[in-house]
């Protein structure tokens, strides 16, 4: 703390004899104890930074199979829950070499004379498991990392920090098991923050596939689900609908794009009914005359554009002298349609 005091004196120009804690008022105190609290008091179960309860818990096994949609719910907790990843490259030869020492030692483990009926069988499907990883090693040539989940939950009361930490125990309970490692909560609190050191890898640390790895990012997609807006189609990942309204929005464009017969006019017309039923008005220019009589039909106007006495034209030089016979808020050209 004396360090990052004497940076900021230097930094803001201060003279040394006058006392940093004075100035403070010059600035947001919420701020500056954020990124520097006056005091870390570590605790049983908590670690007090300043005016918040923080507690950092670790993943220290994982499920043998990964669901995204249950990873993406970590971030949905709370936005006092931050998730920090530690990853290291695993040598694939290393890896290999790791594995095939596990399966010596579970088989020799099914040796035993008084082994129990649950050790056997956990004995024989890490077996099975370690075995499966090393065919898709040898099918897929995937990377291997070591992977390490840390999770960090902050509060402003002892409460509120235990409530967000069951409900964090209660949504990775699908993916993993986490703990608040009593002995290490220092260590586990230095792992969160942003100097790319884990002091608690030998707690955390699981091999993983580049594959399952990926599972873990993005954790969440943003979605789009606007006010007044009208129905786009859906999240290929979340299944969610889309919702926008182009009001909110300087550029309006939509472009669809699609093979013959994959449904583009179809796609246009219903987006254009939609807008019809927000009872905003619709103007097509239609060269294939897809939907004229079908805005006919409606109550529409059917305007056909031909350069003989059949149809109708728009000639951009028939304006008015002046402005004085239109409204200000008419436009001109719009009346010769």
């Amino acid at each position: 703390m004396a360090n990052f005091i004497s940076k900021v004196k230097n930094k803001l120009g201060l003279q040394s004899n006058i006392d940093f804690e004075k100035t403070q008022n010059r600035y947001n105190n919420v701020i500056l104890n954020k990124m520097a609290p006056d005091s870390i008091e570590v605790k049983k179960d908590y670690i007090r930074t300043g005016d918040n309860y923080t507690r950092t818990m670790v993943a220290v096994s994982f499920r043998p199979l990964l669901v995204l949609e249950r990873i993406k719910s970590l971030t949905e907790i709370s936005e006092n829950v931050s998730v920090v990843q530690h990853l290291e490259e695993y040598s694939s030869e290393q890896y290999r070499s790791d594995i095939s020492k596990s399966i010596k030692q579970n088989t020799a483990k099914l040796n035993e004379p008084k082994l129990s009926p649950a050790a056997k069988a956990s004995a024989e499907k890490q077996i099975e498991d370690a075995q499966m990883i090393l065919r898709d090693m040898e099918t897929k040539n995937e990377r291997m990392f070591n992977f390490q989940l840390v999770i960090h939950v902050v509060a402003n009361s002892l409460d509120e920090l235990q409530q967000i930490s069951n409900q964090v125990r209660s949504s990775i309970s699908s993916i993993a098991k986490v703990i608040y490692p009593h002995l290490r909560s220092k260590d586990a609190f230095d792992s969160f923050l942003p100097l790319n050191k884990n002091k608690v890898r030998d707690l955390t640390y699981r091999p993983m596939s580049g594959e399952a790895v990926a599972h873990f990012f993005p954790f969440h997609e943003n979605e789009i689900f606007e006010e007044r807006g009208i129905v786009q189609g859906r999240n290929l990942d979340t299944n969610n609908i889309l919702l926008t309204n182009d009001e909110n929005y300087l550029n309006k464009h939509i472009t669809y794009i699609g093979t013959t017969g994959a449904g583009k006019s179809t796609a246009l017309f219903v987006n254009m009914m939609r807008k019809y039923m927000f009872n905003n008005r619709v103007i097509v220019i239609d060269p294939k005359s897809d939907f004229g009589d079908i805005y006919k039909a409606l109550g529409g106007e059917h305007v056909r554009f031909r350069l003989d006495e059949k149809g109708s034209i728009i000639n951009p030089f028939d304006l008015p002298v002046n402005e004085t016979s239109y409204e200000s808020n008419s436009n001109p050209l719009f009346e010769q349609v």
